[in-house]
């Protein structure tokens, strides 16, 4: 599936409005996921995410969080399938959701990734129609607090990088953006 949730009644594809999320608050209320939340929810597997911290230098901080016994997880996921105007190009596309960040990660960041504990996946993926405005209450386990995080290289910043340095732990300085211009001028 492709990242960033197309609406199955978008008339084109467009890359400068993709959604990369949904906060749970509000799916019900968003054209856009209705519909995939009462029918195409899923489970979307991860190690770790990233997030960045607003510095007091107005810079930004990357941190990878992870269990914190370095298991792998899931997020609760939308997906839609969207159809060409012709009829004969489809794309599937997905999403995850988000929630108000609660005790650690709130210093990082004031949303996060709705994690799925192993045993709630049947609730979260039984089809409801109407759907269950209360689902979100009914998962077992807020795993905010089971996670940790560690500061990365800037290096995550570019989606075109990949690799171990990405997760690995650094103590980069942080720069505003007039510092790392200047860093770079000539005089």
């Amino acid at each position: 599936m492709r990242w960033g949730l197309v609406p199955g009644w978008a008339k084109e594809l467009r890359a400068d409005s993709p959604l990369f999320n949904a906060r749970s608050e509000t799916i019900l209320h968003k054209p856009a996921f209705r519909s995939p939340f009462r029918r195409r929810k899923c489970l979307v597997p991860a190690s770790g995410y990233y997030e960045w911290q607003k510095s007091s230098l107005g810079g930004k901080i990357p941190h990878y969080i992870q269990l914190k016994d370095r298991s792998a997880f899931v997020f609760a996921g939308i997906w839609e399938i969207w159809m060409g105007p012709a009829g004969e190009d489809w794309l599937e596309t997905v999403t995850i959701l988000t929630k108000k960040s609660t005790g650690y990660l709130s210093h990082i960041h004031s949303r996060s990734p709705v994690i799925i504990h192993p045993s709630d996946y049947d609730l979260w993926l039984r089809a409801q129609d109407p759907p269950d405005r209360d689902i979100f209450k009914k998962l077992n386990k807020d795993l905010d607090h089971d996670l940790m995080s560690h500061q990365v290289s800037s290096f995550v910043s570019n989606a075109r990088n990949d690799g171990a340095v990405c997760i690995e732990p650094t103590s980069e300085t942080v720069m505003t953006k007039k510092e790392k211009t200047n860093q770079f001028s000539l005089f």
